[in-house]
């Protein structure tokens, strides 16, 4: 059984920090940032919440949702993780495609997220 957590987004201030409690009820999250050493409550329109999907790259680094992957040994722009509705997959937002299940990834790495790093251009 994999680990659940979340990371965020934080709109306001383009920062990410870990979720340390998540209220569905109230709609609020309890964000920690470990290099500013900050905690904030958060509404639901100030954060994109980011899952973990239970893999690491080769680097050994957690992958989330919206991070960028970077197939190891290949010429092309990276892909974006996202949900598939089975599952982890590899995601080509240029041509609304999935590519592969991400846990068949092999080797690759995380090289940023859409959210903190919008310069880099997934693949075409």
């Amino acid at each position: 059984m994999r680990e659940v957590k979340f990371q965020a987004f934080d709109t306001v201030d383009g920062i990410m920090a870990n979720v340390k409690e998540i209220d569905f009820e109230q709609g609020i999250a309890l964000l920690y940032n470990e290099e500013s050493e900050w905690f904030r409550t958060i509404g639901e329109h100030g954060a994109i919440l980011r899952q973990f999907t239970g893999l690491y790259d080769k680097n050994e680094k957690e992958v989330y949702q919206g991070d960028l992957w970077f197939p190891s040994g290949r010429m092309y722009k990276p892909y974006v993780v996202d949900w598939g509705g089975v599952g982890w997959w590899l995601y080509n937002p240029r041509n609304d495609m999935y590519w592969s299940p991400a846990d068949e990834l092999g080797e690759g790495e995380v090289i940023g997220n859409i959210y903190e790093n919008p310069d880099i251009e997934p693949t075409v």
